[in-house]
């Protein structure tokens, strides 16, 4: 088993990144990691959603996750999205640190139209001393290509690196 690097992405000063034409019959299984997510312009909380097979973004409410927030600072919580029309933790920065985010994401079977689209996601937060884990699921069997990041609010540096995971 092993990986291999299917496409780097980086933008700064964006409110949103699409990463299309990602997602093919060659691979079943994905990793994507978040290596920059700094820089924010305001404080925000970052969001996905999933590009279909035109390319276009999936912004019906399909999208159900759960999850848990670490905290430094206080107790940790809960979190849960039913019938949503993105997923939700993907990334938190306040605007007066510069100290980005890390975030590692699987993406399971997103090409294969006959299967809901899962994803499990980790990540440090900026600024906050704040970890986050995820799990969820697109609720519509549809094939996907890409996917979308979204501040939320305000514009931020990131920088995406896409893998296919190779079986044996």
């Amino acid at each position: 088993m092993g990986l291999e690097i299917i496409q780097k992405v980086s933008s700064t000063g964006v409110s949103s990144l699409s990463v299309s034409d990602i997602f093919s019959s060659t691979y079943d299984d994905y990793l994507i990691q978040q290596t920059v997510y700094d820089n924010a312009s305001a404080s925000n909380d970052g969001t996905m959603r999933l590009l279909d097979s035109g390319g276009s973004e999936i912004n019906a409410s399909e999208y159900y996750y759960a999850g848990e927030n670490t905290r430094t600072y206080s107790g940790f919580t809960e979190s849960t999205g039913v019938a949503q029309t993105s997923f939700a933790g993907f990334g938190y920065q306040d605007a007066s640190t510069t100290t980005g985010v890390g975030l590692t994401m699987y993406v399971f079977k997103p090409y294969d139209s006959s299967l809901f689209t899962k994803c499990l996601w980790q990540g440090q937060v900026g600024g906050s001393g704040q970890a986050r884990w995820y799990a969820g699921s697109h609720k519509s069997a549809e094939r996907i290509t890409g996917l979308k990041f979204d501040t939320g609010s305000g514009t931020i540096n990131i920088d995406c690196i896409v893998y296919g995971i190779k079986g044996t």
